[in-house]
């Protein structure tokens, strides 16, 4: 009986001074470590939740939006306005005749272009108003220098058709009671051969206005080709006038009515 007393009082005894082997492991920061390191492996990965994948998926379509927008559109062009006012210029039209394209024909052209506001998305009447407003106030138009020769190409003939009666309008409305004889002249433009537009740069003029030249050249005798190019296209009708030459285009396609009285030739 005393003998197992004894031995309850050791035990008890050694329970109290003996630490716990297993707990101070587990206690270490090292176990603890790779506890964490367990437990992580053994949770699986959740699916995006439902909202999440929309907040993704949403997230992405605005991305392709925005990369959509501001990449450039297609041009989209159905019908191309020259002028020529000496600076020769070209506008590109879409079906909705708004200017996608704006383009110098000669050296002119050029630096015009670069000197007044840029065109593109103005609708064509509003584009008109520009272009006369700043060849005026440049002096490219004036009492002395009234003509603008002009032409509208494109495939597709109704709409070359609406955009003519709309230009053969639109000009002179905008240079009225601003340009004391201002008038207008149907020029022929479009499917320039490469000799023909290199010829135009040789002289430093659009391929329209070398044609006219060129048209009334071959029309007389009385003068040379260097005499033609340097003159105003207002000197150039008169000759045309006067040796009976025939306008150089046979005029507006069918159903379309040429421009108002005294502002351009009759067709």
């Amino acid at each position: 009986m005393r003998d197992k007393r004894i031995e309850r009082r050791l035990r008890s005894a050694a329970k109290k001074d003996t630490p716990d082997l297993k707990d101070e492991i587990k206690a270490s920061s090292t176990y603890q470590d790779h506890m964490e390191e367990a437990h992580q492996k053994r949770i699986p990965k959740r699916a995006p939740s439902f909202g999440l994948r929309y907040v993704y998926a949403a997230t992405v379509v605005v991305l392709l939006l925005v990369v959509a927008f501001l990449l450039p559109f297609g041009e989209d062009i159905e019908t191309s306005v020259y002028l020529d006012i000496n600076p020769g210029i070209r506008l590109d039209l879409d079906g909705d005749d708004v200017v996608k394209g704006l383009a110098p024909t000669n050296d002119d052209g050029e630096q015009f272009l670069q000197t007044i506001a840029d065109t593109r998305g103005f609708t064509l009447d509003d584009a008109i108003d520009q272009i006369v407003d700043e060849a005026i106030g440049q002096g490219f138009l004036s009492d002395e220098t009234p003509f603008i020769v002009y032409d509208v190409v494109g495939e597709d003939e109704s709409h070359r058709g609406r955009v003519l009666g709309k230009l053969e309008e639109r000009l002179p409305e905008a240079a009225q009671g601003r340009v004391e004889g201002f008038a207008i002249m149907r020029g022929v433009a479009g499917d320039e051969t490469p000799e023909e537009a290199a010829r135009a740069r040789d002289h430093g003029m659009s391929v329209m206005r070398l044609r006219l030249v060129e048209h009334i050249f071959a029309e007389t005798d009385d003068f040379d080709f260097d005499d033609l190019q340097d003159l105003p296209v207002q000197d150039l009708r008169e000759i045309m006038e006067d040796k009976g030459i025939p306008e150089p285009h046979p005029g507006p396609p069918d159903g379309v009515p040429g421009p108002p009285d005294g502002a351009g030739p009759p067709w």
